[in-house]
């Protein structure tokens, strides 16, 4: 199931309340870890059954909540470009992405 509309914790919170009616659902996959801990927020609230909930970027929210992760390297990706923009020589850069389980 895709959910569109959770582009900030707030909107994750409300959108939270359409997930209980699929209990089915174990996982819960978000494009941001404040995402995250606005589903986890909801989901505590309202004492529901908390399925695994993961983020991505490894922010500090979904480290203080022990959140498991995808770090996309966004600050080294911003490093990169920056350097790149600065450069005459454009070349392809590789980062790799770490899943990180807490």
């Amino acid at each position: 199931m895709i959910l569109e509309g959770v582009a900030i914790e707030e909107n994750a919170y409300q959108k939270a309340s359409e997930l209980w009616q699929h209990p089915e659902i174990d996982c819960i996959f978000l494009s941001g870890d404040d995402m995250a801990a606005g589903f986890m927020q909801a989901y505590e609230e309202a004492g529901k059954q908390l399925p695994f909930i993961m983020g991505q970027e490894n922010m500090l929210a979904g480290r203080l909540l022990g959140l498991s992760t995808i770090d996309n390297k966004s600050y080294q990706l911003g490093q990169e470009s920056f350097k790149q923009i600065l450069s005459e020589e454009k070349k392809t850069i590789v980062l790799k992405s770490e899943f990180i389980q807490r």
